[in-house]
């Protein structure tokens, strides 16, 4: 055991500085045996060290044709060696050891190479060799006393000071041979050479002489020196081959060769190509389910922080994952482009890496790996049951807001596009009111809007829906201040008080910058009947009403659209009384051209999936509504790919219109929404039966709002499919 670690264990006993050599001797607490050994190990460098690096030392000062004095030598080293058992005794045992190695070395091979000689002009190579020979002796010492790094820098300050004095006493020549040869000392070079021949041969024996690389562990140099202060050539390769030998001996000595200061790049590269490799294996093997939470046992064993390459393998195997196990041929395409994208984003991200971390670009040959064995396989996978089990692409979105990204699925609304353009011109002042049933496509017209009144219409849209959760749910004009100093952020900052008429004030000055720049803006307000429900409740007013109300009156570039799915008669008497001049605009079901098209053309080469007259009868069933037309026609794919079938027969249609009938939920919100008296109208509409005269009034107020169609006498529910449903919920 070198010194390095037998100062370690000193202080993780608390022997430094602390235990007299009598004590750590006759100790009999539980730690004693620990104690005693560690006190015979310094002992034995006590009294073994010093003799024999002074024999060694002067049968190399002999060997150079040096005298060197044998007997003064000897007793010097006596010398030393009993001041430290003194010292041991007196004081404490890492102190003793230390300063006996330091007088005994010095005194016994200065003395022997009579390096007096240097103070008298008559310097030698012997004098050198007992300079450099003092410098070591002090390093052991230190490392004894007060560890590694400090022994270290002892040496090094003895090294280039005894360079500097030789340099000032003598001739550069004989100076630099001095730090030359306390460097090469130092540095272990002599036994450097030797180790790694070791290395190497160990490296070589078990593939020649056919024996396992484990029962070679033990001739292993590293193991037994920490301070070896170059990379062993051959290290990685050994260990490499003992973890494919034996995985738990190997993942034992890869970390003990981290912790060696010379070792641990070697370690950390054997850690990244077992990295590499095990990803490799799982890419080959399909084990998506292991690389994704991070359970490849290498992953798991050797885990270094700055790699953060391997999160995107988890991504892609995840998704792959998720490829592997889903039946729809589009949600495959979909998360195999993704992992492809993650491979991409581990490919750069390698690529672009610089020293002292260029190490991972061993990763690049991990990404091209994946690529060919997971990410090609499951592409020719797909493509093969794309041929055998053709599916119909789930295209339809019913029930989530369609957004720009989904206008292939926004049919129709062109003509009430352009009329609110039109309301937007310079003569109109007043708000426009939107209205129309539930999930008739409110909210995806105002998402398009943007892009359809063009750049000079800045327009800002806020959901009323989680009102009640907003900061100024009961000052909402201050919501809505913030809003337009987003989309005018040059602005000064939006009025912060209950007042509305101030920020009234504030608008009006952003009106007048508007229109110097010839533009406009929207502010479209969607679910405003959350709004009147908090004015039923009691945390919220009219104040709002009265600012869009003002609004009409003095601005002139800033315009409000407000969005709701009742009618100003139905939100309440303070709406009506307040907006008098509002624009009202319903938005009523698709035409049967534009429910063809969302039908038959939701996304460019949509195949013909309806039976013959199937088109026509969704559009019966549905009435145009664009949720109903979208629900019907999803469920409609889901049975042609459990089907395995591209064409929809009859029958298929039938169970798709069903099962829209059980599972939408707009029906129940469209039955909430009536009166007592509607409701009970309607469930006899429902029912066939005939109504009364005493109800034709509120029959023809469920028409004017498409819930009814018909004449007196003939009236029935507008949407077959909601009249089935009040049938069987009602």
């Amino acid at each position: 055991m070198e010194p390095f670690r037998l100062h370690e264990n000193l202080v993780k006993l608390r022997m430094n500085g602390r235990a007299k050599l009598d004590h750590s001797l006759f100790d009999l607490s539980p730690e004693a045996g620990t104690r005693r050994a560690l006190t015979v190990r310094l002992l034995n460098l006590l009294i073994m060290a010093p003799p024999l690096l002074t024999i060694a030392v002067g049968v190399l000062v002999e060997l150079a044709g040096e005298s060197f004095s044998w007997d003064i030598a000897i007793a010097a080293v006596g010398f030393g060696v009993g001041f430290g058992l003194l010292i041991s005794i007196g004081f404490d045992l890492p102190t003793g050891v230390s300063w006996g190695i330091l007088l005994s070395l010095a005194s016994g091979i200065l003395f022997g190479v009579e390096a007096i000689r240097v103070f008298l002009g008559d310097a030698n190579l012997a004098t050198i060799i007992g300079g450099v020979v003092l410098g070591i002796a002090f390093e052991i010492s230190s490392v004894t006393a007060h560890g590694s790094r400090m022994g270290l820098f002892h040496t090094s300050v003895w090294c280039f000071l005894g360079g500097a004095l030789f340099l000032l006493g003598f001739d550069v020549a004989r100076a630099l041979l001095f730090i030359l040869l306390s460097v090469a000392l130092r540095l272990r070079l002599p036994l450097f050479l030797v180790e790694s021949t070791v290395t190497l041969l160990l490296v070589l024996l078990p593939s020649v002489m056919k024996i396992r690389y484990s029962s070679m562990i033990a001739f292993l140099p590293f193991r037994y020196h920490e301070m070896i202060y170059f990379p062993l050539p051959g290290l990685r390769a050994f260990l490499l081959r003992l973890t494919a030998e034996n995985g738990p001996v190997g993942d034992h000595l890869i970390e003990v060769a981290a912790s060696r200061i010379a070792q641990r790049r070697s370690a950390h590269l054997v850690v990244i190509e077992l990295q590499a490799r095990s990803l490799e294996s799982a890419a080959a093997e399909r084990l998506y389910d292991e690389v994704a939470g991070g359970e490849i046992p290498r992953m798991i064993q050797y885990p270094l922080p700055e790699n953060d390459i391997l999160s995107y393998f988890s991504v892609a195997a995840n998704e792959l994952r998720a490829a592997s196990r889903s039946r729809n041929h589009q949600h495959r395409r979909r998360v195999i482009e993704r992992a492809a994208e993650a491979l991409t984003e581990a490919e750069l991200r390698a690529s672009r890496l610089r020293w002292p971390r260029s190490e991972l670009k061993r990763f690049l040959i991990t990404v091209a790996t994946w690529r060919e064995h997971a990410l090609e396989r499951e592409r020719r996978e797909l493509a093969r049951d794309e041929i055998l089990h053709p599916q119909v692409p789930r295209v339809f979105k019913p029930g989530p807001v369609l957004g720009p990204e989904n206008r292939t699925l926004f049919k129709g609304r062109q003509d009430l596009i352009a009329l609110i353009d039109h309301d937007l011109a310079g003569a109109h002042r007043a708000a426009i009111f939107l209205f129309g049933q539930r999930r008739m496509g409110k909210s995806s017209l105002l998402n398009m809007l943007p892009a359809q009144l063009g750049r000079g219409t800045l327009v800002g849209i806020l959901n009323f829906q989680g009102l009640s959760g907003v900061e100024f749910r009961s000052q909402p004009h201050r919501w809505i201040g913030r809003e337009i100093r987003n989309l005018w952020p040059h602005a000064e900052p939006s009025p912060d008080s209950p007042a509305w008429r101030e920020t009234l004030d504030w608008m009006s000055e952003i009106d007048r910058s508007l229109r110097r720049e010839d533009r406009r803006m929207l502010i479209a307000l969607d679910e405003v009947e959350r709004l009147e429900d908090g004015i039923r409740q009691g945390w919220a007013n009219t104040d709002l009403l009265d600012l869009v109300r003002a609004a009409g009156d003095t601005l002139e570039a800033i315009r409000f659209l407000l969005a709701s799915a009742r009618s100003l008669r139905r939100l309440g008497p303070h709406w009506v009384d307040r907006l008098i001049n509002v624009l009202p605009r319903e938005l009523q079901p698709l035409g049967q051209e534009h429910a063809r098209d969302l039908m038959c053309n939701p996304v460019p080469d949509f195949p013909d999936i309806y039976p013959e007259g199937g088109v026509d009868l969704i559009f019966k069933e549905t009435c145009g509504h664009p949720f109903l037309i979208q629900l019907v026609c999803d469920f409609l794919c889901i049975i042609l790919n459990d089907k395995g079938e591209i064409r929809a027969s009859a029958e298929d249609l039938e169970r798709a219109v069903g099962r829209s009938v059980k599972s939408a939920a707009v029906f129940q919100d469209l039955w909430n929404d009536r009166t007592g008296n509607e409701r009970e109208v309607l469930q006899d509409l429902a029912s066939q039966k005939k109504v009364g005269r005493g109800a034709f009034p509120v029959c023809r107020a469920l028409k004017q709002e498409g819930y009814v169609a018909g004449e007196p006498g003939s009236f029935r529910v507008a949407i077959p499919m909601f009249s089935k449903w009040i049938d069987r919920n009602g």
